[in-house]
């Protein structure tokens, strides 16, 4: 047998292997990396006895030993591992990997301990049982399309476990999980992109992200676990494979943000609204999975949750193309004080047409936060009472002139006029012959604010029960 490794000129490998091996069928020869089974791993070609397992896992380590020496990056592209495999470093003074696992098929359990993880990736890997524990996932290789990314991208798990592991920027997109995969306290310090994964259904199970090592020692990084979840990013068909618990949910999903984040810099104000239409539909459709999920778990307060998250997102849609998100977001910015809220409150007001501000997805969310905010709609209703009665003085006043002088009669009037207001009392319909115009003023004015006061009220008792629901 002579010649070079059919794999290792499919991957691109920059010394290519000789071939130790030929398949009888199609007559390809194969390299003892390349090689599909166990006892086609062949020492050389004219050796008949296949590797043992450590002799074969020493080939691969001396050769990301020879890489590190060279400053390279190993090439394992392809690479059949038909035996169990593992690096340990350590927790503390962990051992640095720059190697390229693409399309590498792990036939047998895999562990990484203690590994951190530069320059490398596992784009399109095959994993039977894989641990990752204690590892760090730097950067992906600088030669390929990851922009910087770790790439897992087309990977396929059998089962997977991520423990205590940090990952910076990276991509599981388009992973296909027979089994499981489980992230236990993990924490993500950037984008995790988790787009059009497949497989069964809770598939993908994240616990405790963002964790601490030690317990009560902290999160990492100084952060809560929402800090770290709010960077995986994933969108409405893919809530389908994942299952979430033992957690801190951010305000708002890390696909809202980065939805916001990839808008192109060159495209056309026309464009860009397209896209932004675009981006809000599938963050509506995202937290409406989410909220789906909630229920069906019957978990009340994460569909509160998840309901405001998607009506605030067709509130938003519809807002468009007016540049008013942004004080939306504001307005609903609990960390921000009343003062700063109000004023972007009013921005708003100020900045939206007579149309969109009478809408009534929009009167809903300003009255009740879509019956998810109890404060909101206890103020609106006291707001509504109140301006119910400044109506009724003003129009006292038209009906009988200003004076400086108390009148206790007139007082008592317009306070009969006012209880006359509420809800299930019964409105007089008599005309004052005296101020006919006025008093028919008054008397629809009365029968519009019951009519208010009973809605406002209605959304009120909404909220309260949502609130106590949760």
């Amino acid at each position: 047998m002579e010649g070079k490794c059919c794999k290792c000129e499919e991957y691109n490998w920059p010394d290519p292997q000789e071939v130790v091996w030929e398949d009888p069928v199609d007559g390809k020869g194969y390299c003892v990396f390349h090689a599909q089974k166990a006892e086609t791993k062949l020492a050389s070609a004219d050796s008949a006895k296949p590797l043992t397992s450590q002799a074969f896992n020493k080939l691969v380590l001396d050769r990301m030993n020879n890489a590190v020496l060279s400053n390279e990056i190993t090439c394992l592209k392809g690479v059949v591992f038909p035996w169990k495999f593992e690096i340990i470093g350590k927790n503390t003074n962990k051992r640095i990997v720059r190697a390229d696992f693409s399309c590498a098929l792990f036939c047998s359990s895999v562990r990484f301990y203690g590994v951190k993880f530069s320059d490398s990736e596992f784009k399109n890997a095959i994993f039977k049982d894989a641990t990752f524990d204690y590892s760090e996932f730097e950067s992906g290789c600088p030669k390929s399309e990851s922009n910087g990314e770790f790439l897992f991208h087309g990977s396929k798990f059998v089962i997977g476990v991520f423990y205590n592991c940090i990952f910076q920027k990276v991509n599981f997109c388009e992973i296909n999980v027979e089994e499981r995969i489980h992230f236990k306290e993990c924490s993500f310090n950037a984008e995790a992109l988790f787009h059009g994964c497949s497989g069964k259904d809770k598939s993908i199970l994240f616990s405790r992200v963002g964790a601490p090592t030690v317990p009560g020692h902290g999160s990492r990084n100084g952060g809560g676990n929402e800090v770290f979840m709010k960077n995986v990013i994933f969108r409405s068909h893919d809530v389908h494979w994942m299952s979430f618990s033992v957690f801190t949910w951010p305000m708002r999903l890390g696909y809202e943000t980065y939805a916001s984040t990839v808008q192109g810099d060159t495209v056309s104000p026309e464009e860009q609204v397209r896209k932004n239409k675009i981006h809000m539909k599938e963050c509506e459709e995202l937290y409406r999975a989410m909220k789906q999920r909630a229920l069906e778990l019957h978990d009340q307060p994460q569909a509160s949750r998840w309901h405001f998250r998607e009506k605030l997102m067709q509130l938003k849609l519809q807002l468009l193309p007016a540049k008013s998100n942004a004080l939306v977001d504001a307005f609903e910015d609990e960390s921000l004080c009343v003062k700063n809220r109000m004023s972007a409150l009013w921005e708003l007001f100020r900045a939206l047409p007579w149309r969109m501000r009478r809408s009534l997805l929009f009167l809903y969310w300003i009255s009740s936060g879509f019956g998810e905010r109890s404060g909101r709609a206890a103020i609106s209703l006291l707001a509504l009472i109140v301006l119910s009665l400044l109506t009724l003085v003003v129009l006292k006043l038209f009906e009988t002139g200003l004076s400086l002088r108390f009148d206790a009669l007139k007082v008592g009037e317009v306070l009969y006029e006012w209880v006359r207001c509420m809800p299930l009392v019964k409105i007089d319909a008599t005309i004052n012959t005296s101020a006919p115009i006025v008093s028919g003023i008054r008397t629809i004015f009365s029968g519009l604010a019951q009519v208010a006061t009973a809605l406002q009220a209605t959304l009120f008792a909404l909220a309260v029960r949502n609130r106590f629901r949760r």
